[in-house]
């Protein structure tokens, strides 16, 4: 495990060879296998809350809605305060599009890189979480586990009841032909067409941080997940090939196999 930095990291990507890690304070830093990392840089000096690749570029974004736009996550554009409505949560990229979900139920789309956003979907009584884009289509999920789906970022399908909100979800990965939601408490719904969801799955009661679906091994979702055990989080993984039947927990450890204390999120090179 690499310590970069003295800051917190918040979100990873990968893309054209690269990952870039984004946190707090505007730092970002890169590598090309993901153990050797570059000296932390500010670009701006508001927290980075996600990271996404799309088109060549790296897009970053805060919570208070400003993006930064870069090629190799080394030279960064100005940061820059997108034309929306509400804080930000979450950006996907796809279809030449970039995508925001936004606090007020709003959900805003860009086709020239974020410089300006349009408002193309609103319902008051959510607050839209998670965005991603897999699989041919946009997928949002709101706090109180709500999911909508679009082909092109501007016309959205009816919101659907995905998940159990009373542990909001947390995050979405898609692979082997499922989309797959993780929420508190072991909560965990898959859909193969995110119209159509499994309804919520309950999983070794852990309270999930993050899910990815990696390629190697025939293709795996691997979650990681805390529980409050001896007056500590203890975090840990778990696997599944389908996004329904999981293995066993595992405790998260790093090279030398010392326990993790936390984690943010995580990525999975193609």
């Amino acid at each position: 495990m690499a310590v970069v930095g003295t800051n917190d990291w918040f979100d990873i990507a990968y893309g054209n060879g690269i990952y870039v890690a984004v946190g707090e304070n505007g730092y970002v830093t890169t590598s090309t296998d993901g153990k050797t990392w570059t000296t932390p840089k500010q670009v701006g000096t508001t927290r980075w809350s996600k990271v996404v690749f799309g088109n060549g570029l790296f897009f970053a974004m805060t919570n208070t809605s400003y993006l930064a736009s870069s090629v190799n996550g080394i030279t960064w554009t100005t940061p820059q305060k997108a034309n929306v409505s509400g804080s930000a949560n979450s950006i996907a990229y796809g279809e030449g599009k970039l995508v925001l979900a936004c606090y007020s139920g709003n959900l805003w789309t860009s086709t020239d890189n974020g410089q300006t956003c349009n408002n193309t979907y609103h319902y008051s009584s959510d607050t839209w979480k998670i965005v991603t884009y897999a699989n041919g289509k946009f997928v949002a999920v709101s706090t109180n586990g709500y999911a909508i789906s679009s082909v092109d970022g501007e016309t959205w399908e009816n919101r659907i009841s995905a998940i159990n909100s009373y542990y909001p979800p947390v995050d979405i990965a898609y692979g082997n032909g499922k989309f797959v939601i993780v929420g508190g408490k072991g909560r965990l719904s898959a859909s193969e067409d995110a119209i159509t969801w499994t309804g919520t799955q309950y999983i070794q009661n852990l309270d999930f941080k993050c899910i990815v679906y990696s390629k190697g091994n025939n293709g795996t979702f691997v979650a990681i997940g805390s529980l409050y055990e001896n007056s500590k989080y203890v975090y840990y993984m778990t696997t599944s090939t389908d996004g329904v039947t999981w293995t066993t927990k595992e405790p998260l450890k790093d090279e030398s196999g010392t326990a993790v204390t936390y984690a943010y999120g995580m990525v999975a090179m193609p």
